[in-house]
This record gives C-alpha cells, sequence and structure tokens, in this order.
C-alpha cells in the first residue's frame, strides 16, 4: 500500500513508487497515478516504451 499521498507530495511519492517497483512489490503501487503521469506531458515516455519487454530490468 501506498503511505504517501500523491497529492500531498508528489516528489517523495514519486520516490516511494520507485522503491516499490525496485522491490517488486507491484500489487502496492498506486496505478492510477502512475497512469496519469506517464499520460501527461512530463513524462518522457510512452506506455507502450514503458511495457515494452526490454524497458524493466528483470
Amino acid at each position: 500500500m501506498t503511505t504517501i499521498s500523491y497529492d500531498a507530495d508528489v516528489v517523495a511519492w514519486a520516490s516511494e513508487q520507485a522503491r516499490l517497483i525496485r522491490a517488486g512489490r507491484f500489487d502496492q503501487l498506486d496505478l492510477e497515478h502512475i497512469a496519469a503521469e506517464i499520460e501527461s506531458d512530463n513524462c518522457p515516455w510512452t506506455i507502450e516504451q514503458i511495457l515494452a519487454d526490454d524497458f524493466l530490468p528483470g
């Protein structure tokens, strides 16, 4: 479960999401906000690139 609110501190939230991904704790990710960030103009990657087999390690 995400313990840091996206709305309260987006930088801390992003760090927590990265930590959860690296730990393989995918069931605890804030998928709604992650998807919104990927779809925003601020993200340099597309969802297709991120979901590609060679984007994520392991």
